[in-house]
């Protein structure tokens, strides 16, 4: 079965990147076993470093948490905000920290940063708490804390174990378990990059009109400037504020419109289990039963609340185990799945009020609950590819984007606002406006990602540790090229990122990957009607069919082509982004000979002529390969711009400057 030969070439290469191949060698080559002693010895020093760098990361966050006595500081702060800092000023031994009088204990979690960004009046205050957040565990170089030469050391070990196992570089290494080619996502985010950066300049000196309007002198915009004068935008454009709409969230009535969307959507009903032990009294238990058999698919514990000091921060999922068939109990059956979903929502107040939320951390939820969804609906029999074992790494964000998509729908909002007072449903032009929200200013957001992938992607491709160009500067050179704002060359956001992680190092280009996909799947459910309860459920089981129920024993192009009856398309993505209208980004089915003509003509003016491009989802034999030409340029100016050398090679960034435009 496809499934049997998956999971044998998944562990073949398992086996292969473990140098399996370099012990076997030793045997019967006498100069085979310095490789293998090499091999070992990175292993081992990697090993080692990786929790030195996790915990300077821990401690200097710990270190870099600070207390604010004056409330002025925090003007504009949400109310929310305080509480939780204020809580963390009492757990730091502050006993009489109070909401209204302080002190307050700032932490650079999401948890606090995000609103603190987008509504603190104080720039300097921001200015601090961004500049801060992005030195996190870099201390100039050296220290104790300082994460510069274990990053240094990293890349090291990494070109060494590559080059032992016979790969050019470890970006080639990293992408033999990834369902794109290295030059399909080089191709992909120059794509993103081109499409971006004028609408995220534009962007940019909106804001800078904005801002020159609200303060009546010339103003700079930042990189900690941006959310916060997006946010002052976004109220005076469309009325929305976010003290206003988040009351309208409570915790209970989302969980139950999530369950009821996943019950529409793939057939399945989750309840509450009463009496199982738990670790703490908010925790709760859920299984998960086929709505039509009854069927039992999977269990998984939901800690939605907030524990500082107690529990990690923010919103992920873990398995816990997954379909076995190996694994079961004759008399029971095969081996359920089951998963930890833990989210970061504040806990209810004394009042006994529920908890309420914003709408980023629905969106949150939804996508956590889809990566939930992934194991709990999977009933692949080959164990060693079920679920997401076995599953290519820019697959696996697929189905988490599809429903961080669904929690956007002006369906969804409507079916889970309810104001926690009053309990009365968010208006219509509310839900109308909150929902086209999601890509309002979406450009700058997406180039900054980009940017993020494409640093990581080069610095293992490109970066030569022995070079004269260190780590940082060829960081800055690459964000100049994908900066709307000119990037900062204080910041070094490199130290505390999730390096340590192989799979993130090498395919931090993922999750804009798997977004795509969900983006392209999300116009299946819109052709069928997303008010059609019938349709979305022929549709969603259609969905759960192909894509969840095989895990990782199918090969994602084999899953998709199911799915969507086609090739997956690149163009749905720049709608999802809000870098096109609903026509332009419309895809064709295979085999649809008036395509260039039907985009050619719903384009608006001034609109991007996306048949320009070659699709970067073409495909061969093993369902991953770019077959595809690179665009033709008319002089050397342009393919300049485009970052191509004369044999069409990624461009280098230690040969070039940044523009003076980036």
């Amino acid at each position: 079965t496809e499934a049997r030969r998956r999971a044998v070439g998944h562990l073949m290469l398992q086996m292969k990147n473990d140098g399996v191949g370099l012990y076997e060698g030793i045997l019967w080559k006498e100069n085979e076993e310095k490789n293998w002693r090499a091999f070992m010895a990175s292993r081992a020093e990697i090993f080692n470093l990786t929790k030195g760098w996790q915990t300077n990361i821990r401690d200097d966050l710990a270190a870099k948490a600070f207390l604010v006595k004056d409330r002025k500081e925090l003007a504009g702060v949400p109310q929310y905000v305080l509480e939780d800092a204020a809580l963390a000023a009492r757990l730091s031994g502050y006993p009489r920290a109070t909401t209204e009088a302080g002190p307050w204990k700032v932490h650079f979690d999401d948890a606090m940063m995000e609103p603190m960004l987008k509504h603190a009046t104080d720039r300097t205050f921001r200015e601090y708490i961004y500049g801060n957040r992005k030195r996190v565990a870099f201390l100039g170089g050296i220290g104790a804390r300082d994460n510069t030469e274990i990053l240094v050391k990293f890349f090291k070990l990494r070109i060494q174990k590559a080059n032992i196992l016979k790969y050019p570089t470890f970006a080639d290494m990293a992408f033999v378990d990834k369902m794109a080619t290295k030059k399909q996502v080089y191709a992909f985010l120059r794509r993103l990059r081109r499409e971006s950066l004028p609408l995220a300049r534009k962007e940019v000196q909106e804001l800078r009109a904005f801002a020159r309007e609200r303060s009546g002198k010339e103003a700079t915009i930042d990189h900690f400037d941006a959310a916060f004068w997006r946010e002052r935008l976004l109220e005076d454009r469309f009325g929305l504020r976010e003290d206003y709409i988040r009351p309208f969230f409570q915790f209970p009535v989302v969980l139950e419109a999530l369950f009821a969307l996943v019950h529409k959507l793939f057939g399945v009903d989750i309840k509450p289990e009463i009496g199982h032990q738990v670790w703490d009294e908010h925790v709760q238990t859920f299984r998960v039963r086929d709505s039509e058999t009854g069927a039992m698919l999977g269990a998984f514990f939901l800690d939605a609340y907030r524990r500082r000091g107690k529990k990690k921060q923010g919103f992920w999922v873990q398995r816990i185990y997954d379909y076995s068939v190996a694994l079961g109990v004759p008399r029971e059956g095969p081996r359920l799945p089951a998963v930890h979903v833990v989210g970061d929502v504040q806990p209810p107040g004394a009042d006994g009020k529920p908890a309420v939320m914003s709408m980023e951390q629905v969106a949150k939820l939804f996508h956590t609950f889809g990566g939930a969804l992934r194991n709990l609906l999977c009933n692949q029999e080959e164990g060693l590819v079920s679920g997401t074992k076995g599953m290519e790494p820019d697959f696996q964000p697929l189905t988490p984007h599809l429903l961080e998509r669904f929690a956007w729908d002006e369906h969804t909002i409507r079916s889970m606002s309810r104001h926690v007072q009053t309990g009365e449903v968010l208006p219509e032009a509310a839900i109308k406006t909150l929902a086209a929200s999601r890509t309002f200013h979406g450009a700058l957001r997406s180039l900054r990602r980009t940017m993020n992938a494409q640093v990581l992607l080069d610095l293992h491709e490109q970066w030569d540790p022995e070079g004269s160009v260190n780590i940082y500067d060829f960081s800055k050179m690459i964000e100049a090229e994908f900066s709307a704002i000119l990037p900062r060359v204080e910041d070094h956001e490199l130290c505390s990122l999730a390096l340590h992680d192989e799979g993130f190092a090498g395919g931090a280009y993922a999750d804009l990957w798997g977004e795509a996909l969900a983006a392209d799947v999300f116009t299946e459910f819109e052709a069928a009607g997303l008010d059609n309860d019938t349709a979305l459920r022929e549709v969603g089981l259609h969905y759960r069919e192909a894509v969840l129920a095989p895990g990782g024993g199918r090969a994602p192009m084999n899953s998709l082509r199911d799915f969507l009856g086609r090739a997956p398309a690149f163009l749905p993505m720049m709608k999802h982004l809000g870098l096109a209208d609903d026509k332009a980004a419309a895809p064709a089915a295979d085999g649809d000979g008036e395509s260039s003509a039907a985009y050619a003509s719903a384009m608006p003016q001034g609109a991007i002529d996306y048949e320009q491009y070659q699709d970067v989802y073409e495909d061969d034999e093993d369902y991953i390969m770019y077959e595809g030409e690179e665009p033709e340029y008319d002089d050397a100016e342009e393919k300049d711009e485009e970052g191509f050398d004369e044999d069409n090679e990624p461009w280098n960034p230690t040969a070039r400057q940044p523009p003076p435009d980036a």
